[in-house]
Formats: C-alpha cells, structure tokens, sequence
C-alpha cells in the first residue's frame, strides 16, 4: 500500500465522518455559526453605511428628474 492510498483511504474516512448527521449539526452550531454571526458583526456597520449611501444618491436622482421635468414643462 503506497502514501496515495493512505491518503485517499484518510479523505474518505474524515468526508464519511463528517456527513454524519451529529457531525454536520456539531460543525454547523461551533464552527460555521460563530464564524458567520463574527462577519456579520464586521460588515454591519458597512451594510449600513452602504444602505444610507444607496438612498441618499437615489433621493439625488428623484430631485434631478424632477427639476428636470419641471424646466422642460415649463418652457
């Protein structure tokens, strides 16, 4: 038996593991979890910022449209 088996047998043993239900409920609740609620955490206030930027430059647009529409009704 050479090193690729070795290997290959590991892989397939730990892929086996971790498909296990228990398995994908305990790698679920410890590790993906925390990790996605402490990004969340860090993009929060850029969402925000993001969100305000968005709506600021689409009330910008609406007054443009309007100013605009209001020169050529006027003429």
């Amino acid at each position: 038996m050479n090193f690729k088996n070795v290997i290959y047998n590991f892989i397939q043993d730990i892929g086996d593991e971790v498909n296990e239900e228990d398995n994908i409920k305990l790698i679920r609740n410890k590790i993906i979890n925390p990790v996605v609620k402490e990004i969340m955490d860090e993009l929060y206030p850029y969402i925000i910022k993001i969100i305000i930027l968005f709506i600021f430059f689409l009330i910008i647009l609406v007054i443009t449209i309007f100013l605009n529409i209001k020169v050529i009704l006027k003429n």
